[in-house]
């Protein structure tokens, strides 16, 4: 049951997906010399096979470009077993009271009002709070943080690798924050890092300002996607809006139906290592790949009802988070700030609905999916905590 349309040029490319899926699962676009990728078998097989599907493909001196994000095993495994050491579930799990908090807090500010703006609102500002707590920005710090921030942000969006300058003024400041918690360490991510061990070998100043970087990329966005493209399915369903609101113990659920649904994340990309063939087509060494998360989660021959929006859904892997060794790190906290969220807001937002008085526009990315605006109507409800 759909009681609003898909909105233009946001969540209008599944038609495609189902096209191509059925026409040219592996097809070479000759604008982008690339190799677009949809089914779900093929792309599983490229995200689990970095031997012959390579992340290592943006050049470049930037923070972004030489992360985690970008380098294969055997380096890859060796600086995930000392970022994890930093990163880990009891660290997560102990940020709830704070997230929310937080989301409280936003929520407190529009409540009365009936009305609010969920990226704008919430889903933009909270991941970002919580990834400066998480670091350990001082307050004072924060406008500067966040408006270099916007700025690397919005350039990964478009999928241009982020602004230099912008990298190199937040790697600065890393660096600075690192310099002051080596004299005096704090209970933060940064002083975790410092710290974190693998064989005697502890991260540079270089890995720590890339794995910085990075969780800011993936921290921030994928999360503000995440919620945002949650509220607009649950309320583009209203059936199970109102199963989930009558059973907030299905929020879990919901959120993983969402990130199957309308993935935070359209595609991944990696470049072929030796010459393969995939799809009954011939990948050339050095050719780049572009593996459609998007598709490959609504993809009929894996996924049951690929295209109806349900929580009656047997267990599936989504890819949604990627799968293989660069499954997303950031994933548990992602899921931790979009279950406190939407489990605040389904109690206290009676009644929601999209609001339909001004048109929805997606963010300006071909590699991510989500909205400018999530606008909202609702009645006030009273918190159970």
């Amino acid at each position: 049951m759909l009681t609003h349309k898909p909105i233009t040029n946001a969540f209008d490319l599944y038609s495609w997906f189902t096209l191509m899926r059925t026409t040219n699962p592996v097809t070479y676009d000759e604008d982008h010399h690339a190799w677009n990728v949809f089914s779900y078998k093929d792309v599983y097989q490229i995200l689990t096979d970095p031997k012959t599907f390579s992340s290592h493909i943006l050049p470049g001196e930037g923070f972004i470009e030489t992360s985690i994000l970008m380098i294969d095993p055997p380096m890859h495994r060796h600086y995930r077993n000392l970022v994890s050491q930093a990163f880990t579930p009891r660290r997560i799990a102990q940020l709830e009271p704070r997230i929310t908090e937080i989301v409280d807090t936003y929520l407190d500010s529009v409540i009365e009002s009936g009305k609010m703006d969920v990226i704008q609102d919430l889903s933009y500002p909270l991941p970002l709070v919580v990834i400066c707590e998480m670091l350990g920005i001082p307050m004072e710090d924060r406008d500067f943080f966040g408006y270099w921030t916007e700025i690397v942000i919005a350039e990964f969006a478009k999928f241009q690798g982020g602004d230099l300058e912008a990298q190199q003024k937040l790697g600065a400041y890393f660096l600075q924050i690192a310099d002051l918690r080596r004299k005096e360490p704090k209970d933060d991510l940064i002083s975790a890092l410092l710290t974190a061990q693998v064989d005697g070998e502890r991260l540079s100043d270089r890995d720590i300002q890339s794995f910085c970087m990075i969780l800011l990329l993936a921290g921030s966005e994928t999360t503000r996607n995440l919620i945002g493209n949650a509220i607009y399915a649950l309320t583009e369903h209203p059936e199970v809006l109102a199963q989930v609101q009558n059973n907030l113990e299905l929020v879990p659920q919901a959120i993983e139906e969402v990130i199957r649904y309308y993935s935070p994340v359209r595609f991944a990309f990696r470049v072929a290592t030796s010459d393969v063939i995939l799809g009954g087509q011939q990948i050339k060494a050095g050719q780049l790949i572009f593996p459609w998360i998007a598709s490959a989660n609504r993809d009929e021959h894996h996924f049951t009802s690929a295209e109806h929006f349900t929580l009656d859904r047997p267990a599936q892997q989504h890819v949604g988070f990627g799968h293989g060794i660069h499954f997303c790190l950031g994933a548990p906290l992602a899921r931790l700030e979009a279950r406190i969220a939407l489990t605040s807001m389904l109690q206290r937002l009676k009644c929601l609905r999209l609001s339909h008085e001004e048109h929805l526009e997606a963010i300006v990315s071909p590699s991510l999916q989500g909205l400018q605006k999530v606008p909202v109507y609702f009645q006030p409800g009273t918190p159970l905590r």
